[in-house]
């Protein structure tokens, strides 16, 4: 994986325009940082910050982006619909009408039940309950959104999606529903209490059909160009673009960390790391100076650990973050005498309580100097 090191020497002024120029238009010029951490014997770590970009008051951080890490085989032959339950993954057949619930480790098959109709072709997941679209296989039949117990597999409401043509991917974002009308070539955000449509936002292409919600902005695909897009959601802007599997993309689900893309051709859903996630709330993460940290193991599964080296007497703090910028705990907040540290984390709340799984930033504080790595929970 190719590594970024922005304003610092070494590298060519050339280089850094052309990254900023062709693969992040939107990026404002006001700030651009990078940091590569490393482990304790020299290794980069894979789930370190890399490079920073500021946009507003959000900090993007990416990596080299549109690696396929892992792939499993869907269980039918017209997989559609595509979504991630916080353990498992959800897919959609049509030829068939089922819903399954698979492994995402090799993808077999936990679950299955018969669908509510005849075209589910977008799926996703409110925290709770599973939700299936069936678009009724065409434009301008009924868009029926049906709510499902994931347990037994039986509906406990639907409502149809008002004044929508043909809608394909559909996403939650913890308030409302998004959805992918292929007709009208417009996104739109529903009203999850009567069906109605609140606003829209243009796709970034004409072949976009799934879509997905990764905790701050939406994702979508184009199945003839190949290409995944993160969208700001209030206004469909193209936060950036990255290479997708090659074939016929049907939808995308978010599971935390990375990306799922369903391809029909092949009959396979491909994980894929997309390089992007948070969005911290900082400005204290864009220090230009870095204090040598790392963490371990990665993910976590209970315990974790978080080295560190000084070189002069100072005061140290050590926060941990979620991906969205909330303090999570707090690990030391004192005074150290030079020397290599290992603080220990039991992965606990500051109310004692075991954080859910996903992922998050342990930040570390040394008077001016301020440099943090990123870490998954995993239990």
């Amino acid at each position: 994986m190719k590594k970024y090191r922005l304003l610092t020497s070494g590298k060519p002024v050339w280089l850094i325009l052309l990254i900023v120029i062709f693969f992040f238009p939107t990026v404002s010029s006001q700030s651009v940082n990078a940091f590569i951490d490393k482990n304790s014997d020299g290794v980069s770590d894979d789930y370190s910050h890399q490079s920073l970009f500021q946009n507003s008051d959000i900090i993007f951080s990416v990596k080299d982006t549109g690696d396929i890490i892992h792939s499993i085989p869907d269980p039918g032959t017209y997989c559609q619909g595509l979504t991630w339950d916080g353990d498992y993954l959800w897919c959609s057949e049509i030829i068939w009408s089922k819903l399954y619930q698979l492994d995402p480790i090799d993808g077999t098959v936990i679950k299955s039940f018969t669908a509510p109709g005849t075209h589910i072709e977008g799926m996703t997941w409110d925290g709770t309950y599973l939700w299936a679209l069936d678009n009724g296989g065409g434009p301008y039949e009924s868009n029926m959104l049906y709510k499902i117990d994931p347990d037994d597999g039986s509906v406990i409401s639907s409502f149809e999606i008002n004044n929508a043509i043909w809608i394909h991917g559909i996403t939650w974002d913890g308030q409302y529903f998004w959805m992918n009308d292929f007709s009208t070539q417009k996104i739109y955000k529903v009203d999850p209490s009567n069906g109605n449509i609140i606003n829209s936002i243009n796709t970034p292409s004409t072949k976009s059909i799934g879509l997905t919600w990764d905790g701050t902005h939406l994702w979508t695909d184009d199945f003839e160009t190949h290409k995944l897009y993160c969208l700001d959601p209030s206004d469909g802007t193209i936060i950036y673009e990255v290479n997708g599997p090659y074939g016929n993309l049907r939808d995308l689900a978010w599971d935390g960390q990375y990306l799922w893309v369903i391809e029909r051709t092949s009959s396979t859903v491909y994980q894929m790391d997309v390089g992007y996630v948070v969005s911290i709330n900082d400005p204290e993460l864009l220090s230009d100076d870095i204090t040598p940290l790392s963490v371990y193991p990665n993910p976590v599964f209970d315990k974790m650990n978080i080295e560190f080296l000084l070189n002069t007497e100072s005061k140290v703090s050590i926060e941990i973050f979620n991906q969205h910028g909330a303090l999570i705990n707090c690990v030391a907040d004192k005074n150290f005498s030079p020397g290599k540290y290992v603080m220990k984390w039991d992965s606990n709340s500051q109310s004692n309580q075991k954080i859910s799984n996903g992922i998050y930033y342990c930040v570390l504080k040394n008077g001016s100097k301020t440099t943090s790595s990123k870490f998954i929970i995993m239990r």
